[in-house]
């Protein structure tokens, strides 16, 4: 099962291989000092969309965040912010992990963003302890990257190391069964439908935490938040 997502080129530890897909696309343009982004939050035993999700924005390089909206009984959101600042998404409910989508910048209403799989975060922590080797760290212990490497048709490819500009405490690219490969580089590709839930993923120390990291995979850039005891990720 795939955590975050389909457009995604990496996923953040949660669940992994796919929760985290959203293909946010563009919408019109407008004059308006604000814009919109928007989406449906969905989860495996609700893929039709989930209620009761909230939906915040942090600013880029600030302490500024946007009012908060909740999805809709639907799963859909809709989120205001200011045009022309760079905005991540932050998607939460009780009982589920807090999950940070990656930085992106509404020059135009930006539309279908947000996670296709939410996972729980009884599921989340039970991926982090197959690929930590039941080493007993939790997700309310460390700040949380999952990644996974694709090509233009969405299949995994081998051979991919993740880099961040902050460097994480650890990272783990795993094999097909979910467990630590021990390599430096993404393998065993390709896995057995519905594929492995975390393809890459790393923790960060709590004590430098929060922070900012651009983080590339395949010479795509993402700008992603790092907090404590969250799961990050981009589409």
């Amino acid at each position: 099962m795939q955590i975050l997502g389909s457009c995604l080129r990496i996923i953040l530890l949660i669940g992994f291989t796919t929760w985290l897909t959203a293909c946010g696309g563009g919408g019109g343009g407008s004059s308006s000092s604000t814009g919109t982004i928007s989406g449906i939050v969905a989860t495996t035993g609700n893929p039709g969309g989930e209620p009761g999700v909230t939906v915040k924005g942090f600013y880029l390089g600030s302490s500024d965040t946007t009012s908060s909206t909740m999805t809709a009984a639907d799963g859909s959101y809709t989120l205001t912010v200011e045009r022309n600042r760079s905005v991540s998404v932050q998607f939460s409910k009780p009982g589920f992990i807090t999950l940070n989508m990656e930085t992106i910048e509404a020059t135009s209403d930006v539309t279908g963003f947000g996670p296709t799989n939410f996972a729980t975060t009884a599921y989340v922590q039970g991926v982090i302890d197959t690929a930590t080797g039941g080493a007993g760290i939790t997700i309310a212990s460390k700040g949380w990257l999952i990644a996974r490497a694709v090509d233009a048709m969405d299949n995994e490819v081998n051979g991919v190391a993740v880099t961040s500009t902050v460097a994480p405490e650890a990272e783990i690219y795993t094999l097909c069964d979910g467990t630590d490969s021990g390599g430096g580089v993404t393998t065993d590709a390709p896995c057995a439908p519905p594929g492995r839930d975390i393809m890459y993923g790393a923790y960060f120390d709590a004590a430098g935490l929060p922070v900012e990291t651009d983080v590339d995979v395949l010479g795509e850039v993402h700008k992603l938040p790092i907090r404590l005891g969250e799961i990050s990720t981009y589409q």
